[in-house]
């Protein structure tokens, strides 16, 4: 019989079942070869995401103006919405951190968070042009985060399994 330690490196501790993560699948578990080289896909898809999107937002906006004053109001524009989209989705990646993939537990910010990720997303189809900024304030916390320690998500389904952090 397997000892309770051997069990908890292998993911099978009273926690229950390991779940896959986005992008890594179930290689957190042993962190070995593969997991590695996922995260390294993974920071570099972030990084490709980031950068088109950045691409895109700036040329839009180069093309959108024709003097100064639209310039100015337009990059105004453009750093609200995307550092407010970047402040939401870090603070989703935060309750995925902390209470797992589906997210739960007792966060005060849960259902406002969800109701503003689904007013985004409206205020994204309203104008194309718009949806440039807010991809950007997306795509850049994930390519920050990946670059952690943990991916998105591990460190609470490590804890969960019982293999520490």
């Amino acid at each position: 019989m397997a000892s309770s330690a051997d069990g908890r490196r292998h993911g099978r501790a009273a926690g229950g079942t390991p779940r896959e993560l986005q992008f890594i699948g179930t290689t957190w578990l042993h962190r070995g070869a593969p997991y590695w080289l996922r995260r390294i896909k993974m920071t570099l898809i972030w990084l490709l995401i980031t950068a088109l999107t950045a691409a895109m937002t700036v040329g839009v906006g180069v093309a959108a103006t024709s003097d100064g004053t639209v310039l100015v109001v337009l990059v105004s524009l453009y750093a609200v919405l995307c550092g407010g989209t970047a402040y939401v989705v870090t603070r989703h990646i935060r309750t995925i951190d902390r209470f797992g993939v589906m997210g739960g537990g007792k966060s005060p910010f849960g259902k406002r968070w969800d109701k503003a990720a689904t007013v985004a997303t409206v205020l994204v189809g309203v104008s194309v042009i718009f949806s440039f900024p807010v991809g950007l304030g997306a795509a850049l916390p994930y390519l920050v985060r990946s670059f952690g320690r943990y991916a998105p998500g591990e460190r609470y389904e490590r804890k969960r399994v019982g293999l520490g952090v």
